[in-house]
């Protein structure tokens, strides 16, 4: 009965939008392990990672350091830039393999959903009477409503990885800027605090000095 009050459904079909793939060039065997991690989130997030970024060398001196650098609260310490710019790349190495294994789950995902959105639709524009009755309908809402859903959870996670890679591009942001107030801090002490040496006030000398 409830088929009868409905006229053709073709025209409510619709045409999803399908999420690019975009296969990295790979001349070089840097992009081996990128490429699967994106597209279909195989393989290990690290390696894909790995192979795209410069390798950072160990420094004995700041392993040894560390601590008191830690330690020093406001005061100058001349490890202090590369000890920070070490840890900003710490954190973009975390928050990049995650980046590419959400994105490689997201593209995944959306593959396996084409299937069930496709049969969803198929049973919505369905005009039968035996799929248009009431329990029917209902479940047809319910199943779009689930699948509604699980996209919205890959959108959050999507969301999430970039968050955290905003986070810490805006990091670096703030550490030129910090670096260039300390700069300016440490000529302003230089300034007030150096004694008269030969040749004049070394006062004036950094006083008549402008940074171009």
């Amino acid at each position: 009965m409830n088929a009868r009050f409905f006229g053709s459904k073709v025209g409510w079909a619709g045409i999803g939008n399908q999420i690019v793939r975009n296969w990295s060039p790979n001349p070089y065997g840097a992009t081996t392990a990128w490429n699967p991690m994106v597209m279909l989130g195989l393989g290990s997030p690290t390696s894909a990672w790995g192979g795209v970024t410069v390798n950072v060398q160990p420094n004995p001196v700041l392993a040894q350091i560390a601590g008191a650098i830690m330690a020093g609260g406001s005061g100058y310490n001349p490890y202090g830039r590369m000890y920070a710019n070490a840890a900003a790349v710490n954190v973009f190495d975390g928050a990049g393999p995650t980046a590419i294994q959400t994105l490689g789950n997201a593209r995944q995902q959306q593959t396996q959903m084409n299937a069930a959105i496709a049969q969803l639709q198929s049973s919505v524009l369905d005009g039968s009477l035996g799929t248009n009755s009431q329990v029917q309908q209902l479940n047809l809402i319910a199943g779009g409503t689930v699948q509604q859903l699980q996209m919205q959870q890959t959108m959050n996670n999507l969301l999430v990885s970039l968050l955290e890679q905003q986070t810490a591009a805006n990091m670096i942001t703030r550490n030129q800027l910090a670096d260039q107030i300390n700069t300016s801090t440490r000529i302003q002490n230089l300034v007030t605090t150096q004694p008269v040496l030969w040749g004049g006030d070394a006062g004036s000398t950094f006083t008549n000095y402008r940074i171009q």
